[in-house]
């Protein structure tokens, strides 16, 4: 049905971001784009996202997408996947960070 859109509220986050087309993605910006207060969170928020582990940011992004939905899966792949990332200068920096009690400087390595 033209104009039909299914009902994506207790969707897995991979299907809605498979579902969502570039006119949602354009509808959204222009959105922001006419709200002061939704733009100056969007960009708060995008900060707060560009000062994190860029290699586990990426894991997390790689799981969304080819993860199924169900809990089993995505245990699976977190289990299949994070040991790569315990090896990682960013790794020893988050943890160096930690208990220096400063602000991590994550280089994606």
């Amino acid at each position: 049905r033209e104009g039909h859109r299914p009902d994506l509220s207790d969707a897995p986050p991979a299907k809605v971001m498979r579902a969502l087309t570039d006119d949602d993605v354009l509808t959204l910006l222009r959105l922001v784009q006419r709200n002061v207060g939704a733009r100056s969170r969007l960009v708060a928020r995008a900060a707060e996202l560009a000062g994190r582990a860029p290699l586990a940011v990426a894991a997390v992004k790689r799981g969304i997408r080819e993860a199924s939905g169900s809990l089993g899966e995505a245990l699976d792949f977190e289990r299949d996947h994070q040991p790569a990332l315990f090896g990682t200068a960013d790794f020893l920096e988050g943890k160096q960070s930690f208990f220096e009690k400063r602000v991590p400087s994550f280089s994606g390595r």
